[in-house]
């Protein structure tokens, strides 16, 4: 038996094939369909993907054998790769090189081979496509350009496979550093939110006329930089498919008048007349939707509809029900768009108009993902030198009218042991005043491994655990507190917002940072009515 040469580029064909990261993989139907295609066409019972291994050859797929690997000197796969073209013998007993291969005085005895070499798209050859028959063949010249294409197509299947994987590899990179991103903008912006709410809110507070300006302006300035941050992480939240609906019943005309009422004071300073139309049949209509994605969706047009608009005109807002349907439009008397301009307008980062506007935009993008969430549709017509109509129709699903409460907001006495476990100082410091300003007993942990190991566990009422912690985590250390304490609610505390969907599952709620003291009065308020 003459074993095949080892290729002179054998380092590198070898580095080539394990890039593929094919070799002890599961059977794929992409590949299986080729072999049995490769076997019908050739008139063979065996049809092999062989890829030549440094010590062995391995099949990704087979036809008509149950052998998943043989070594690497037996195979004559290994003389093929050394060849340009396909390499054929057409009785191997009687061929000087095969006549005593244990392949063919041995199962599967072979006679007839003929295999199409794999070559990667850097140019080795990391196996064959081959066909095999224990009886003396030849192909024909169909034959054999058939087994040359279908060989090909195994390597575009398996650049393929190698695409998607890189793919995957990118998108989860990029999710990760999303992630991250999420992380490190909104943990210090709640510190700053927070604390120039609490300034501004306080009693105990006493400043200067000037000193409250400059709060104001903090606040003003931290929630611009909010917006912007939430911005360009919910567009990537929607691409990525992670954005989920919190639908409820929601008084539909309630919540348009508080968006209009909010929106009042940006039309004002910009001399601006608001005016709406809701039509009776609203009036009092309950349907179920994700407030907080509708008010952004509304606020986010109206606002364009107000920076575009000139003194002194109009932004109207109309709202009614068409075939079961919610109809809303904001029509606006600005300059209006060009048509070249309106094919890009839902674009990602772009802005359209002679003049540039404060904000990403994003907006008109995000507003058209979160409208098709909810299973509905945006569209805008606009003349130029008249104005523009934005129109935007959602399902409607009716909804029973929750029982009203009143609100006592930020001025809940809750009376709660609250366990915090937060790394971050300025973290501390805030949460420390929340719960002081409630009339809460609390202790606070910088690690969970602090808090696991409290002598007083079973006393807390609420746990506010945040999940970027030094250490045990707090989605292992809420696993750990439910073995210890499974009554006790565990509220996760994050600046992540690409990992709510994974957190509201394992936890019996979410505070996304930066939370507002009102925010955690609820849960707290919440809590003690269970």
């Amino acid at each position: 038996m003459k074993a095949a040469k080892l290729p002179v580029d054998e380092s590198e064909r070898l580095k080539s094939l394990r890039e593929y990261e094919v070799l002890d993989t599961e059977a794929e139907h992409c590949f299986d369909e080729i072999t049995e295609l490769a076997s019908q066409l050739c008139g063979t019972p065996i049809a092999l993907v062989s890829l030549i291994d440094s010590h062995r050859q391995w099949f990704k797929s087979k036809v008509g054998l149950d052998a998943s690997e043989t070594p690497r000197e037996f195979a004559l796969c290994a003389h093929a790769i050394l060849q340009d073209e396909v390499f054929e013998v057409c009785d191997a007993s009687a061929d000087v090189r095969f006549f005593d291969n244990p392949l063919v005085t041995g199962g599967p005895k072979i006679r007839y081979y003929a295999g199409a070499p794999l070559r990667s798209f850097s140019g080795q050859a990391i196996g064959t496509l081959c066909v095999i028959n224990p009886k003396p063949m030849q192909l024909n010249a169909q034959q054999r350009n058939a087994l040359t294409i279908l060989g090909r197509q195994v390597v575009a299947q398996l650049e393929l496979r190698k695409r998607i994987k890189e793919i995957s590899e990118a998108n989860q990179a990029k999710d990760e550093f999303l992630s991250n991103i999420s992380h490190e903008l909104r943990t210090p912006l709640n510190a700053i939110c927070g604390f120039s709410e609490l300034l501004q809110s306080s009693e105990q507070t006493s400043l200067s006329a000037a000193q409250t300006t400059y709060v104001k302006n903090i606040d003003f300035g931290s929630q611009q930089l909010l917006s912007i941050v939430n911005s360009v992480l919910d567009l990537e939240k929607i691409d990525a498919g992670k954005m989920e609906l919190q639908p409820e019943p929601t008084e539909i005309s309630g919540l348009i008048n508080n968006v209009l009422e909010m929106m009042v004071v940006d039309a004002k300073k910009a001399q601006i007349k608001l005016t709406s139309s809701i039509s009776t049949e609203l009036s009092d209509a309950v349907y179920n939707f994700d407030k907080t994605k509708l008010t952004q969706v509304l606020t986010n047009i109206l606002s364009n509809a107000i920076k575009h608009t000139q003194a002194n005109l109009t932004v109207k807002l109309v709202a009614k029900k068409v075939n079961d349907k919610l109809l809303i439009e904001v029509i606006d008397q600005g300059a209006g768009i060009s048509e070249e301009d309106q094919r890009v307008l839902f674009d990602k980062y772009r802005q359209v108009g002679a003049v540039r506007k404060e904000g990403t935009g994003l907006g008109l993008c995000i507003c058209k993902g979160l409208v098709t969430l909810m299973g509905g549709h945006i569209h805008l017509s606009s003349e130029l030198a008249i104005g523009t109509t934005v129109r935007i129709t959602l399902p409607i699903v009716n909804a029973q009218a929750k029982m009203q409460t009143k609100n006592t907001g930020a001025h809940v006495h809750c009376h709660q042991y609250v366990c915090v476990v937060e790394d971050n100082p300025l973290n501390q410091v805030l949460m420390q005043t929340i719960l002081k300003q409630l009339k809460c007993r609390f202790e606070i942990f910088d690690c969970a491994e602090s808090m696991l190991s409290s002598p007083h566990l079973s006393e807390y009422d609420i746990f506010l655990m945040d999940i970027n912690l030094p250490g045990m985590s707090g989605i292992e250390a809420q696993q750990h507190l439910k073995t210890k304490c499974p009554s006790k609610p565990v509220f996760a505390v994050t600046a992540d917002i690409f990992r709510e969907r994974e957190l509201r599952i394992a936890f019996d709620g979410v505070i996304a940072k930066p939370y507002r003291k009102v925010q955690i009065s609820e849960v707290l308020k919440n809590k003690a009515q269970m």
